[in-house]
C-alpha cells in the first residue's frame, strides 16, 4: 500500500457511528457515519495488503451530500469542495479492528486513492440505504435556501442562537417554527430512555443530532421524520410541511410510558423529569397532558 504523510495516531477523537452503505462490493465500497455531534462523514474504500483494508474517512455535510447524490456533484467533485482539509486514512484488519489510523491533509492524499472524476452516484449500484436518503434528503431540502441554511448552521446551540436560528427561519419563510423547537426540547430524554430500552443505532442518531437541530434545520427535519417512522411506524418519508409533529409527540410518549410501565426502576429518575419538564409548559395540549397525568410510577 501506499506511504502516507501524515500524523499516526492512537485512536480518533470522535466515536464514529454507521448509518449506511451506498456502494458494495464484495464488501462496503462508500459507506455513511455519523460522530457524537452528528456531523457527517464518509469512508471509501482505497486500498489493501495481505493483512489490512484501507479506508479514507473524510467529513461532509447534508446539502453536498445530497448534491452527490442527485448526481449534481461526482464523488471526486463532493471531496474536493469540502470545507474540511483534515482527513484519516484508517487501516482495519480483517476482524474489524482499527490497526492504523493516520491523520492527514487532502493535499497528502496520493491520486491513486482519489475517486474518478466520474464518479457519479448510480442507483443501479446502490444500496437501498443509498436510494432512500436521496430521498429523505430532496423532501428535506427542497424547501430550504442553502445561503441561509450556510449562515443558521454557524450559530450556538444556546439562548441567543436559538433566537437567532428562529428569527432568521421567520425572515426566509423557511418551515421551522418555535413550536417545532419547543417539541424537539421535549422529545430529548423520552429518545434516550428509548435508546436504553432498545440500544438501536436510530435512537443514537437522534440523540446525536438533537442539539444540533436548534441551529440546524436540515436536522431537524431529519430529526422529526426519524422519530415518526420509529414511534409513528409511518416508513413513508414526509415533506417536513406536512409533518404533524404533535401527533409525533403524543405517539412518543405512548410508547415510553410502555417502556417505563415494564421497567419502572431503571427508567424512574429520567422518566419523572421528562415528565415534569412537558407537564410544566403551558401549551402543550390536554390530551397529551392527560396521558402523563393519568400515568405515575
Amino acid at each position: 500500500m501506499e506511504k502516507i504523510k501524515g500524523l499516526t495516531i492512537e485512536k480518533l477523537d470522535f466515536t464514529l457511528n454507521k448509518k449506511g452503505d451506498f456502494l458494495v462490493f464484495e464488501g462496503p465500497f462508500l459507506s455513511h457515519f455519523y460522530d457524537d455531534n452528528g456531523s457527517d462523514y464518509l469512508m471509501l474504500w482505497v486500498d489493501k495488503d495481505s493483512k489490512y483494508n484501507r479506508w479514507l474517512l473524510f467529513k461532509t455535510e447534508p446539502i453536498k451530500l445530497y448534491q452527490y447524490l442527485m448526481k449534481e456533484y461526482s464523488l471526486r467533485k463532493l471531496f474536493e469542495i469540502s470545507n474540511y482539509e483534515i482527513v484519516y486514512f484508517i487501516d482495519i484488519d480483517n476482524y474489524g479492528n482499527f490497526k492504523k489510523l493516520t491523520l492527514t491533509i487532502k493535499d497528502n492524499i496520493p491520486k491513486d486513492y482519489l475517486p474518478q472524476n466520474k464518479s457519479f452516484f448510480d442507483e443501479r449500484f446502490a444500496e437501498n440505504y443509498g436510494i432512500y436518503l436521496k430521498d429523505e434528503l430532496s423532501k428535506t431540502l427542497q424547501n430550504t435556501n442553502s445561503e441561509v441554511i450556510s449562515t443558521i448552521t454557524k450559530l450556538k446551540p444556546n439562548l441567543e442562537g436559538k433566537s437567532k436560528y428562529i428569527r432568521i427561519l421567520a425572515e426566509n419563510n423557511i418551515r421551522n417554527t418555535s413550536s417545532e423547537i419547543l417539541t424537539l426540547s421535549l422529545t430529548r430524554l423520552a429518545v434516550e430512555i428509548h435508546y436504553e430500552k432498545f440500544k438501536s443505532n436510530e435512537y443514537q442518531h437522534l440523540m446525536s443530532i438533537h442539539n444540533s437541530a436548534y441551529t440546524n434545520p436540515i436536522h431537524l427535519d431529519i430529526y422529526f421524520n426519524e422519530l415518526n417512522r420509529l414511534v409513528v411506524g409511518n416508513t413513508k418519508i414526509i415533506n417536513p410541511r406536512f409533518l404533524d409533529i404533535s401527533v409525533v409527540l403524543e405517539k412518543l410518549i405512548i410508547s415510553t410510558i410502555e417502556i417505563v410501565k415494564k421497567n419502572p426502576k431503571r427508567f424512574d429518575t429520567t422518566f419523572n423529569i421528562w415528565k415534569n419538564d412537558i407537564l410544566s409548559n403551558p401549551h402543550i395540549p390536554e390530551n397529551i397532558s392527560s396521558k402523563l397525568n393519568n400515568f405515575k410510577i
